[in-house]
């Protein structure tokens, strides 16, 4: 139940930022090109968490606070490709 729940928090917070960062930035490319790359990277990026944790096991450096930091710093890789926006 607890993992439910982070995955719902992690879930609700990409989206905010992915809609705010869509809203507030100049596009490069399409809207269907931005959304269907955002969620390819985002289906790539957990199947890579989840083999890193399943290789790794329950460590303390992959608990919950260390995968929200990483989830969102990683999230610049795209935004910096998709959108005509300074660092």
């Amino acid at each position: 139940m607890m993992a439910l729940l982070n995955i719902g928090i992690i879930t609700e917070m990409l989206f905010i930022n992915l809609y705010t960062s869509y809203i507030c930035s100049k596009k490069k490319k399409q809207p269907l090109d931005t959304w269907l790359y955002l969620i390819f990277f985002t289906i790539g990026f957990n199947v890579l968490n989840i083999i890193i944790i399943n290789l790794l096991g329950p460590t303390i450096s992959f608990n919950g606070s260390f995968l929200y930091f990483l989830t969102g710093f990683l999230y610049i890789i795209p935004l910096q490709l998709l959108y005509a926006q300074p660092w």
